[in-house]
């Protein structure tokens, strides 16, 4: 045995490690005692005590009305039952889910905290967590959440203490008798009678592996709000079950197929979808221990007087369309300069299972149809592209990845040449898909996220040039987001939906404070943005889409697009004044087709009344101008600089780095023939006589829209071909042959002309005009078709207008002169389209 004498001595001689070796022993010991002090002395929280006097967490407009009063566990259903009376497959469902090793750990599983910490290391992030079921309940009876590592430390020691203290059977009887199953369920029987309205143990698989996977996190997996993501978590359980082998695969399948019929839920809440929105953020930041049993008092950015209106308006709206098929709604109104949240209705009623009520639409992926529109301009205006740009609006067949694709404009019809303006105003599909092919669906996809929508998860590929028209699902609250940025000139900042997080003493948790802005538009953004925003707002450029007034046309300055997909399964509505934007949707939760509703006759009136009503009392403040913006003249058809000879002309915005710099050359100066109405070249000129021969502006239309012009009556030029002779002065003098030429010229139609027919206008107006010029002693010129005579004339000019049959035809003109001789003219061969 070592003496004192012996440990002084090797003290004296290595003074460092003795004294390293005495801190460290008193550590142990301190550390040691402590444990023992926690683990044997320390009370234990009661599981059953009593909290009846602990405050409860209280959910405010901000006005300071109460939307909602988050009940403390004691307060809501519950019902004990013995673990002996639940199934099987319930604490079958429950280990695989949240604690395999249950039975054989002493409380704290160190195989799942390593492996957690592996994880989360190697992903940066949370990603795997490593509580049992035993530090669940211990957090449970505690009433608040693990903050820090002290908490995580304090509740991995009372978890021993705890399993020491129970056995195993009495842990998970309380754990499973005192979780939160969500919507004030607590307990696996309360969980079953709120949901299904049956006693535990008379579920189905299905319906077991359905609420075990709910504990994890009640609001992201709220069965009411939430049913895909609950879905997918009953997938999760059933999964794990197969892998420990408490199933077989094909009871797995059947319980994942077999359909979740909810009862209906109903409790004491004002604006139910925006409060599980706030609860779920509240939970992401504090945990749900504190949400649940902290006592806090939330203030909201939702003006409740708003809210009332919006669900006012909804459901008004919603029974006058009842007819064609509709059955819900969705609103969500922001404040522009904020971000804040201001009013949010989920559905027409949350409480009515019969339209998936408690599902909130403002969160659902669904289809924005041509409210997605103005995004696409704002990329082409960013490359390039300005209100006056001029897009063909006629039929055009792209080639795609799935084979060609030839799009269609709602009225089935096509405009021609149509300005930007004009195009995104009114709603046309074809301009709108073009510009899509312009700027790029993968560019198009990566702008979308810039902007806050980044559910188009798919390749470029799998969306195709559909995408303008609404071929991808994205959110309420995200296109909402998108306009925001749009309506801010290219800054974006996140929407929010909390003001302030006091504790019940008052103690400051969280205060809102503007969230820092990100530019996320290029150089000239600012000016782009503006120019979208005057389109939309812009009353004359709707009208060949939409016709005149409307319900689109508030008492207040607002730009705003309507929406409707295929088949009219969803209707939109998103606009915004300077100082209010609301997003809103109507049409069915389950996806079922409307009866001939668009978005101008659903969702369009919501929009209109509320916005109406909301900005009642607010001054009339138009859109502010960037300094960037010019305005110049431009010739209407063209959308380039007028010449002097242009009809029609306006006045555009731009930006002043992105101004026209073309002429136009629509309007032209022709030298024509007043009795073909012919366009004489300048090179056939000298065989006509001067008289008949004028100046004359006439559109000449690209040769991509000249069918389309025909299509619509729209006279085209029409060039006459040179006769093979000499100039006017020796041969056509005073409007005659020479004498001694016998000579008659055809001088309309050209031997093989071409007319085309337009079904628009009657045949009447569509005459062909025969025409020759004869010797001058000509008493009458008979005229001929396909060697028909249809017609005589006997004096100057000797034109006759031929009723035109569609065909291929001939033509020659035969004069009688005064000394009785015939003579016949040249034959030529024409067609009629």
């Amino acid at each position: 045995m070592v003496s004192v004498l012996e440990i002084r001595k090797w003290a004296a001689l290595h003074p460092v490690w003795f004294w390293m070796m005495a801190v460290l022993f008193c550590l142990v010991a301190l550390i040691c005692s402590f444990y023992l002090y926690i683990a044997y002395f320390l009370p234990l929280p009661d599981p059953f005590a009593d909290t009846r006097n602990i405050a409860t967490t209280k959910i405010f407009d901000r006005n300071g009305v109460l939307l909602y009063e988050v009940l403390l566990p004691e307060s809501g259903r519950k019902t004990f039952i013995p673990l002996e009376k639940m199934p099987q497959s319930l604490i079958d469902a429950t280990l695989a889910a949240e604690d395999i090793n249950f039975y054989s750990h002493p409380g704290v599983d160190i195989l799942a905290i390593g492996r957690a910490v592996f994880f989360n290391v190697r992903e940066g992030r949370i990603v795997s967590g490593a509580s049992t079921i035993t530090q669940q309940l211990f957090r449970n009876m505690l009433g608040r959440p693990n903050k820090n590592i002290w908490d995580k430390a304090m509740e991995a020691i009372y978890a021993v203490r705890l399993s020491n203290f129970y056995s195993k059977d009495e842990i998970l009887e309380l754990y499973l008798n005192k979780i939160y199953f969500g919507n004030l369920s607590y307990g696996v029987e309360a969980a079953a009678q709120n949901y299904f309205g049956r006693h535990v143990y008379d579920l189905d698989l299905a319906q077991i592996t359905f609420i075990a996977g709910l504990p994890q996190s009640p609001s992201l997996y709220d069965p009411y709000t939430a049913f895909s993501q609950a879905k997918n978590r009953q997938k999760y359980v059933l999964d794990q079950m197969v892998k420990q082998k408490f199933l077989v695969q094909a009871d797995a399948d059947s319980a994942s197929a077999e359909a979740i019929d909810l009862q209906a839920n109903r409790y004491p809440i004002k604006a139910p979808h925006f409060v599980h929105h706030v609860l779920t953020q509240l939970e992401d930041l504090y945990g749900e221990e504190l949400v649940h049993r902290g006592g806090l008092n939330v203030v909201t950015t939702l003006d409740y007087n708003l809210q009332q209106l919006a669900e006012r308006t909804i459901d008004r709206h919603i029974a006058l369309l009842d007819r064609h098929n509709v059955t819900n709604g969705s609103l969500i109104s922001m404040d522009v300069k904020t971000g804040q949240i201001l009013a949010w209705v989920g559905s027409a009623n949350y409480f009515d299972d019969s339209i998936d009520g408690a599902v909130d639409m403002g969160t659902a992926l669904r289809q924005p149809g041509s409210s997605i529109k103005p995004l696409t301009y704002l990329l082409a205006f960013e490359k390039g592209y300005n209100p006056a740009t001029i897009i063909y609006d006629i039929p055009t067949q792209f080639s795609t990845e799935t084979g060609p694709y030839s799009p269609k404009n709602y009225d089935l019809d096509y405009h021609g040449p149509v300005r930007v303006r004009t195009a995104l105003a009114s709603s046309f599909n074809i301009p709108a898909v073009k510009t899509l092919d312009f700027v790029g669906v993968g560019n198009f996809i990566a702008f979308l996220k810039d902007l806050g929508i980044a559910t188009l998860t798919e390749s470029a590929g799998h969306y195709g040039l559909a995408l303008t028209l609404g071929g991808g699902e994205v959110r309420l609250i995200d296109m909402a987001q998108a306009y925001n940025v749009l309506a801010n000139y290219g800054f974006k900042f996140d929407y929010s939906t909390i003001s302030k997080v006091e504790t019940s003493d008052g103690t400051e948790l969280y205060s809102w404070t503007k969230p820092v802005s990100s530019y996320v538009l290029g150089p000239h953004g600012k000016e782009n943005s503006y120019l979208v925003i005057d389109i939309l707002k812009d009353p004359l450029a709707r009208i060949p889409g939409f016709g005149e007034g409307g319900v689109l046309e508030i008492s207040h300055p607002a730009a705003v697009k309507t929406g409707t997909t295929r088949n009219f399964k969803d209707n939109w509505t998103i606009g915004f004044s300077p100082q209010l934007l609301t997003a809103v949707w109507v049409g069915n939760a389950d996806a079922s087709p409307m009866e001939n509703v668009s978005g101008i006759d659903g969702a369009a009136p919501i929009w209109a009344d509320f916005m109406g009503a909301a900005l009642a009392t607010s001054p009339k403040v138009d859109f502010q101008v960037p300094d960037g913006i010019v305005q110049k003249e431009i010739c209407a058809l063209s959308g380039k600089l007028p010449t002097e000879y242009c009809k029609e002309r306006l006045y555009e915005f731009f930006s002043s780095d992105n101004l026209p710099k073309e002429t136009d050359d629509y309007y032209q100066l022709f030298t024509v023939d007043k009795n073909s109405g012919s366009i004489i070249p300048d090179q056939c000129k000298n065989q006509y006589n001067p008289l008949s021969l004028e100046q004359k502006v006439l559109v000449a239309y690209p040769p991509e829209l000249q069918k389309w012009a025909t299509s619509k009556g729209l006279a085209l030029p029409h060039f006459a071909t040179c006769a093979a002779s000499s100039d006017y002065s020796s041969t056509y003098a005073n409007g005659y042959t020479d004498e001694q030429s016998n000579l008659i010229i055809v001088d309309s139609p050209a031997n093989n002309d071409e007319f085309i027919l337009s079904n628009l206008l009657p045949p009447e107006d569509q005459k062909v005009p025969l025409r020759v010029t004869p010797p001058k002693s000509t008493l009458k010129v008979n005229f001929y078709i396909d060697n028909v005579q249809v017609g005589t004339q006997n004096k100057v000019p000797y034109t006759y207008l031929w009723l035109p049959q569609k065909g291929i035809h001939s033509f020659y003109a035969e004069t009688e002169l005064e000394n009785g001789t015939l003579i016949k003219s040249p034959t030529v061969s024409f067609s009629i389209l």
